[in-house]
């Protein structure tokens, strides 16, 4: 007997998506260089191939290519896009408006430029220390419960509240950063909050149109994108790899590609231009990885792919066709940016080439429809609900506060490494196993905060 698909009213909140948002980031935060810290251990290990392997996999490419570490980043800005449909829902449910919704999506986007390079400055005083939580506290939801209040009073206050004290905290932070500025050797716009926070508002504006139009925009914009690389020069035939910053081994294209390669195309260009108005200590020439600022703007194709994910989710369809509907498209994608990576460009993380972009799209949403049939197609199915979904719960802890997990991991490890040791000796992490096992302790010990911060309710929401 056939099993009938059943119908469901679109879910306020997806498990699946707390799920995968979770697997990153236990991905992520045991070591934000590369998980678990493989590559250390393979440093340590030459000739052991095991580590050798892991140390592939959970680093980035050369790079062209594709790595499991390659894809977190893809899939932090891919959850994004798809959160963005479940956010603006329950916002219009609490009754704001449009343009309310719109002014906030700016403040955010504002508000995730200026912590990503906040979290970049060397920690030296208390201030240095605390005010990165100043930024995140924005996050909670103080402000929108006052604006509550407001509007169960009748007045229209609680918004000219809620701007208020966006509006200080994110100008008191930006004077913060012009004082100190010229600490940083560098500004790296091409870390993923700096990244989220300069292609943001594009997304959130763009996921208000009906699917057609976010595909041609995305089309557009990749074609574009790809079109501005190609006409910019490349090398002539004597360049010296050195020069840009290349090492012996780095892989360097010839003919077509050669106008993506790392450090001499457009977007290194640009950078060259755009960092070195900023007033840091030292004169900006290239990133040793190749990555560049101008990657938000592909970013925003990621997200907005992330955004038609999500309104596909809300849709009231059977489970299975949704499922379907994910795991078709993601393998389409994959396709595509492989042909695309044949004929167009070469895949490449570093500078989010067109080809990376569907590419990388098309993985995170396989594994987004493999973790949907996982959690919301046979967990629905399951005769205990509770029992089914157990497994989740670790993944789901670590998903609902992710930007808070994200600053911690990189901000603050060196805190949590010295609990540790100052706990159990300082030779705990000196052995053979010493980068593997200070990875554990970092990782377990934020998934406690996560834990914590799930128990009592805390859910951070920048």
């Amino acid at each position: 007997m056939t099993r009938r698909p059943t119908v469901v009213d679109p879910p306020s909140r997806l498990a699946s998506l707390d799920v995968f948002r979770g697997l990153v980031m236990l991905v992520l935060i045991p070591d934000t260089y590369g998980g678990f810290s493989f590559y250390a251990m393979a440093a340590r290990d030459p000739d052991n191939p095991i580590w050798g392997f892991l140390a592939r996999l959970f680093t980035h490419a050369q790079w062209s290519g594709c790595t499991i570490w390659d894809l977190v980043m893809p899939a932090f800005l891919f959850t994004i896009g798809v959160a963005i449909p479940y956010s603006y829902s329950a916002r219009k449910d609490r009754g704001d408006s449009d343009a309310w919704i719109f002014t906030h999506a700016v403040l955010r986007a504002l508000a995730l430029l200026i912590l990503g390079v906040e979290l970049q400055l060397s920690i030296h005083t208390v201030g240095d220390i605390v005010w990165p939580f100043v930024i995140l506290a924005l996050g909670l939801p103080l402000p929108a419960l006052v604006a509550g209040l407001f509007r169960q009073s009748g007045s229209r206050g609680g918004h000219a509240f809620e701007l208020a004290w966006w509006g200080a905290v994110l100008a008191a932070s930006a004077l913060r950063l012009d004082r100190h500025v010229g600490d940083l050797r560098v500004i790296a716009l091409h870390d993923i909050l700096p990244q989220v926070g300069l292609g943001y508002v594009f997304v959130f504006a763009l996921s208000r149109y009906s699917v057609r139009t976010r595909a041609l925009a995305s089309v557009g914009i990749l074609f574009a994108y790809w079109l501005a690389f190609l006409l910019f020069p490349s090398p002539g035939s004597g360049f010296d790899p050195r020069a840009a910053g290349l090492a012996p081994g780095d892989q360097v294209f010839t003919g077509y590609f050669a106008h993506w390669n790392k450090n001499t195309n457009l977007a290194a260009s640009f950078d060259r231009w755009l960092l070195n108005l900023f007033p840091t200590a030292k004169t900006y020439v290239s990133n040793e990885h190749g990555y560049q600022t101008l990657n938000f703007i592909p970013s925003i194709v990621t997200m907005l792919f992330g955004t038609v994910a999500g309104d596909h989710l809300r849709r009231a369809l059977p489970r299975e066709r949704i499922r379907n509907g994910l795991l078709g498209a993601g393998g389409l994608a994959v396709f595509g940016g492989v042909i695309l990576g044949w004929i167009a460009c070469p895949i490449v993380k570093s500078i989010w080439t067109p080809s990376w972009t569907v590419f990388s799209a098309g993985v995170v949403t396989l594994a987004l429809g493999g973790l949907y049939h996982a959690v919301d197609v046979r967990g629905a199915r399951a005769r205990s609900d509770r029992a089914s979904r157990a497994w989740t719960l670790p993944f789901v802890v670590a998903g609902r506060n992710p930007i808070l997990l994200y600053m911690l991991a990189l901000h603050y490890r060196w805190w949590i490494v010295e609990v540790w040791r100052r706990g159990f000796g300082r030779a705990l992490f000196a052995g053979y196993w010493g980068p593997l096992l200070e990875s554990v302790a970092c990782g377990l010990s934020l998934w406690l905060v996560a834990c914590a911060a799930y128990r009592l309710r805390i859910f951070i929401r920048i």
